[in-house]
């Protein structure tokens, strides 16, 4: 059924054909004739052979020329579904001097031009998303009706969702904020915007935005890019070292503000009165003490913060560590009528620690403990050796924390009781300088604490911690 009409193709040819000849044939015979090259008794012969033979050589000249073309449609037609099937490779393979070579040699360039260019598309997509996947910031790109059509793997970190639940779905319906919403439609209006947005999933987060048109080469609006950067570290830590500045001032203003009275008032006079020159120069003394302390404190966390010092660990057993911090407050404990007690399992496993820093860990939390202890107390140390780490226990019989306090406890520069501690000489960096240590060495600290009973303070530090 189908080669119907390549057969009335064929016949139509040879039909034609066969009357090109009839009438070329007739033409040359009459002309002779009139020539009287031929008798014209015999003329009527040689029309009716001349006929048939053309006919004949016509019919067979247009058959085998037909049977030829509809091979050649056939090796075009085989090879075009090949190549529509996505067979690049695929070429019609025709001699050049055939009648549909050259439309041949058309369609393999086509071919090739095409090839040519997906393999670059597809080498320009390759490493688009190379770049998109290394990026560290988020990337998300919608259409005009702000529906997401790609998200990039730092986009799916930063908002916690994968790209298939968010595929399709509208910006609005991802980031319920009116700000987000704000910006994109900007966008769609031709504009790039930039903004901090604050959103809750459900913890706060800050993101750094920068959404912008993305257009057709015709400066058809297709949708929008968004760049996003979760910057909430950085605003922590950029509020944190305010704080920490203002903290520093306040705390440096203290002592030299005194310094710089009792100094005033020497110079003034009270020099001449050895009694009072001599307390003030008591008072000045502390003060200074106090002001280098705070300055050695403020360096020694700067020290720990800082991810460039390495902590050198060496296995160290925990008894003599405990043993030396304590020694260290054993004058100031008998002094104050507080009993000092330690409690050593024997045979306690060693650990690999950085032995100073642990020590000075420590005797932050016994200094806090027989500053805040009245007289006739009681301060112990106490070990205890678990199956995955070692626990340094030091417990007080002291006013104890309010339990409102104690979120905040190991926060710089804060203190319960703020008189109290400047009286005392502290300067607010101790426990936080002993949480900073006890994480560096992959544990943790602990509290419990009860007004008027006490508060107990836990350090725990795992066993297999590497040197």
């Amino acid at each position: 059924m189908k080669e119907r009409p390549v057969q009335a193709s064929s016949c139509k040819t040879a039909l034609l054909c066969f009357f090109i000849s009839l009438f070329s044939l007739l033409a040359v015979t009459l002309v002779l004739v009139l020539l009287h090259v031929l008798p014209g008794s015999a003329w009527l012969l040689w029309v009716l052979g001349s006929t048939a033979i053309a006919s004949a050589t016509s019919l067979l000249v247009g058959l085998v020329l037909d049977r030829k073309r509809m091979e050649d449609l056939r090796e075009i037609s085989r090879a075009v579904r090949a190549i529509t099937q996505g067979e690049l490779e695929q070429r019609v393979h025709l001699t050049p001097r055939s009648e549909l070579g050259k439309l041949a040699a058309d369609i393999n360039h086509m071919v090739e031009y095409v090839r040519d260019q997906l393999r670059e598309l597809s080498g320009k997509k390759t490493q688009m998303e190379i770049v998109l996947s290394n990026m560290a910031d988020g990337v998300l790109v919608t259409d005009a009706q702000t529906r997401i059509i790609m998200c990039n793997p730092a986009a799916e970190k930063i908002f916690g969702f994968e790209a298939s639940r968010v595929m399709g779905r509208r910006t609005i319906e991802v980031f319920p904020s009116y700000r987000v919403e704000e910006l994109v439609s900007k966008a769609l209006g031709g504009e790039e915007a930039f903004s901090e947005v604050e959103i809750y999933d459900p913890r706060r987060r800050i993101l750094k935005m920068k959404v912008s048109p993305l257009r057709a080469e015709r400066n058809e609006m297709m949708g929008v890019v968004l760049v996003v950067d979760d910057v909430t570290k950085v605003r922590q830590l950029e509020k944190a070292r305010r704080e920490f500045t203002a903290n520093v001032s306040h705390e440096l203003r203290t002592p030299i503000s005194a310094i710089q009275a009792l100094a005033e008032a020497l110079l003034e006079g009270a020099s001449h009165d050895p009694h009072l020159s001599t307390r003030f120069a008591e008072n000045i003394y502390q003060e200074t003490r106090q002001l280098a302390n705070l300055v050695e404190d403020i360096l020694y966390l700067s020290r720990l913060e800082s991810e460039e010092i390495p902590l050198h660990k060496n296995p160290v057993s925990p008894g003599v560590m405990a043993e030396k911090a304590v020694d260290r407050f054993r004058a100031q404990a008998k002094e104050k009528r507080i009993e000092l007690k330690v409690k050593i399992p024997p045979n306690i496993s060693p650990i690999a620690v950085n032995e100073q820093y642990i020590i000075i860990s420590l005797s932050n939390l016994l200094d806090n403990a027989i500053k805040y202890t009245p007289a006739g107390g009681t301060v112990s140390v106490i070990l205890e050796e678990g199956e995955e780490e070692i626990s340094f226990r030091v417990s007080d019989t002291g006013a104890g924390i309010p339990t409102r306090e104690l979120p905040r406890i190991f926060e710089r520069f804060y203190r319960v009781d703020k008189a109290r501690s400047h009286e005392s000489g502290s300067t607010g960096l101790g426990l936080s300088i002993a949480k900073h240590v006890v994480e560096k060495h992959g544990g943790r600290i602990e509290v419990k604490s009860f007004l008027g009973k006490g508060s107990t303070f836990t350090i725990h530090l795992p066993k297999n911690t590497q040197p």
